[in-house]
């Protein structure tokens, strides 16, 4: 399989069509046969919608679900969510377990899964991470990432993705010893077997929750989250993104590119509106710092209250409107 990033302009109605097309093109089918169950890990770390820019869009989730099972695959849907939400009542007023049961696949949190202890070098530190033993088993893992911003790592594709297969208490850590690092050695210790991320709502701005919606209508396909991520931040010409920019450590990698239309075929990339506007670089390196000083004081904070009470007071939806609409008045 060649390095390649495929990035596709897509009709909502017809994502049946286009999911099969883009697995053709890396391949799926050849590439999985030996290999069960099939893990696919979407982006849906909050209660915000698809259409906001911020989660997987449910649509393209189940027809990924049922490309799998219908291919007597067994499908699991597997997430972790984000450190600020209560996940276990989040992903059941989502709806989550009856939309998989439903499609015969099923749902697992995995802040409640079965975890083994494995070991990970970080900054030539040896730190041992509880992992889903899911992982740890032969699987055929599917990234389905969404196309936006984040505040702490600019932006939030195939390789951030990841970080939420981890528990609620290891991503602390992670934040702690550097999320640019830890991101690396995760995404190097569990290689996606494929990438397809959703563009069809993407966020710009300040992402990944109070950032601002914006049609694209575009599926971006890739045989890992290397090609994907790195592919994407050279086409986009992006900078100070460490955990992208290191992820080949050092060695060269060609990517070729293939940009299609609605109907497959190929077409200019300008005619595919392939761009996303960032969080200022500033506000990127501010936040880092603090997210990673607030990671490292938790602990102490936990035994005063519950330091969630401040990550969800920063995502709250009068917050949330209120930067979004600073956003929309200076364009920031």
């Amino acid at each position: 399989m060649r390095n390649e990033l495929i990035i596709k302009r897509v009709r909502s109605a017809n994502l049946k069509d286009d999911v099969a097309f883009l697995f053709g093109l890396l391949r799926v089918p050849e590439r999985m046969a030996q290999l069960d169950p099939v893990l696919l890990k979407p982006n849906i770390f909050s209660r915000e919608s698809a259409e906001a820019g911020a989660t997987t869009d449910m649509q393209l989730l189940g027809t990924v679900i049922d490309y799998f099972t219908r291919q007597g695959k067994q499908v699991m849907v597997v997430e972790a969510g984000a450190n600020q939400y209560a996940q276990s009542h989040m992903f059941a007023d989502l709806g989550l377990y009856e939309f998989c049961a439903e499609r015969k696949a099923e749902f697992v949190n995995l802040n409640e899964s079965p975890s083994e202890p494995v070991e990970f070098e970080i900054r030539g530190r040896k730190l041992t991470f509880q992992v889903p033993t899911l992982l740890l088993r032969p699987h055929f893992l599917v990234n389905l990432p969404k196309f936006k911003t984040h505040l702490s790592t600019r932006v939030s594709w195939a390789m951030k993705n990841l970080y939420g297969l981890l528990p609620d208490k290891v991503k602390w850590m992670g934040h702690r010893v550097g999320i640019h690092e830890t991101l690396l050695a995760l995404n190097q210790r569990f290689p996606a077997h494929a990438v397809l991320m959703d563009g069809i709502v993407a966020m710009k701005g300040m992402g990944p929750t109070m950032g601002l919606p914006v049609q694209k209508n575009l599926l971006f396909a890739a045989p890992d989250q290397f090609v994907h991520d790195l592919g994407l931040l050279r086409l986009l010409n992006i900078r100070h993104v460490p955990h992208i920019e290191r992820c080949t450590g050092g060695r060269p990698m060609e990517i070729a590119y293939q940009f299609l239309n609605e109907a497959g075929d190929p077409v200019e990339p300008a005619e595919l509106g392939v761009d996303l506007r960032l969080p200022p670089l500033a506000f990127s390196r501010f936040f880092i710092r603090t997210n990673q000083l607030f990671f490292t004081l938790a602990p102490f904070m936990e035994k005063f209250f519950n330091p969630k009470s401040i990550l969800n007071f920063m995502v709250n939806r009068p917050l949330v409107g209120l930067v979004r609409n600073v956003q929309k008045l200076f364009r920031v």
